[in-house]
């Protein structure tokens, strides 16, 4: 199966992502928008797993993540990714928090350790909110995305989920196969 960890986000962080994702849809460029429903922080990408290594993989991080002290995220920017000056995907731009880079690299090790799957470049902390397919006006795209801007917010941490991802011609469905909560408080 493929398969993706994640940070999934509370419904009424949701409601406030497809607020500035509405307020994009008049960019100039054809985009295919995240569904709400699916908005996630991708920790780590998996894209083939047996279910006998979801199950050693769950019982391996359970002892770690339950260790790891709740944190909170915040949405600070939007941003862009390009390729070859293109403009590729439009993704809501977090503040680096120490926290959840600890966690992304215990669950990379941790992941690698049974798949031998190894992330190449450095987790950037993001929330995807579309790919765009093709760009009528680049630079007048650019220059909105840049001057985007809205009020920051927060949310807390509380749990990582294991998600299977099923592609289908309409849109990926996302299953969660287990989560497993974060400690409420640091160690004593």
């Amino acid at each position: 199966m493929r398969a993706f960890i994640a940070l999934d986000i509370p419904d009424e962080i949701k409601k406030k992502i497809a607020q500035i994702v509405s307020s994009l849809y008049s960019l100039p460029a054809k985009i295919k928008w995240v569904e709400t429903k699916n908005l996630h922080l991708t920790i780590k990408f998996i894209p083939q797993i047996d279910t006998s290594t979801v199950n050693a993989l769950k019982e391996k991080l359970e002892p770690i993540v339950a260790k790891t002290t709740r944190t909170c995220l915040t949405a600070k920017d939007i941003s862009f990714l390009s390729h070859k000056g293109d403009i590729r995907l439009i993704y809501l731009k977090l503040e680096e928090n120490q926290v959840v880079q600890e966690i992304v690299q215990k669950i990379e090790l941790t992941a690698f350790s049974l798949t031998g799957i190894k992330e190449k470049r450095k987790p950037l902390l993001h929330i995807t909110l579309g790919r765009i397919k093709h760009t009528y006006e680049k630079k007048k795209l650019k220059q909105i995305l840049h001057s985007y801007q809205f009020n920051p917010f927060k949310w807390e941490v509380k749990e990582i989920t294991f998600f299977q991802s099923t592609l289908t011609p309409t849109g990926p469905i996302y299953q969660p196969l287990f989560k497993i909560k974060l400690a409420r408080k640091g160690p004593d």
